[in-house]
């Protein structure tokens, strides 16, 4: 089974949190955002996880965390946006990554 590497939005807590518990159980990489950096610590001694502070309203910061990732694990295959975003389609669609909100 290939490895694949999820962008996951809203990492931090609740239904993301999960998601990104349930990526790693699978054996998949994970780049976790949230608006707060520090509020990703569960996933940061793990190293199938890049860890990114990310405002989904600010288009710099969306551009900057996707190219982070891709230049980090060299793909993102899936994303699980938790919030909406005008902004992350734009940086993930030309990438090849599948969405799930």
């Amino acid at each position: 089974m290939t490895q694949k590497t999820w962008f996951i939005t809203g990492a931090s807590r609740g239904i993301g949190a999960e998601i990104a518990k349930a990526v790693l159980a699978a054996g998949d990489q994970l780049i976790a955002t949230a608006r707060k950096k520090t509020d990703l610590s569960q996933f940061e001694s793990n190293p199938n996880v890049l860890t990114l502070s990310l405002d989904i309203t600010d288009e710099a910061q969306v551009q900057a965390a996707v190219a982070a990732g891709l230049e980090h694990f060299g793909q993102i295959d899936v994303s699980s946006i938790r919030k909406q975003s005008k902004y992350l389609p734009k940086f993930l669609d030309p990438v090849g990554s599948r969405a799930y909100c």
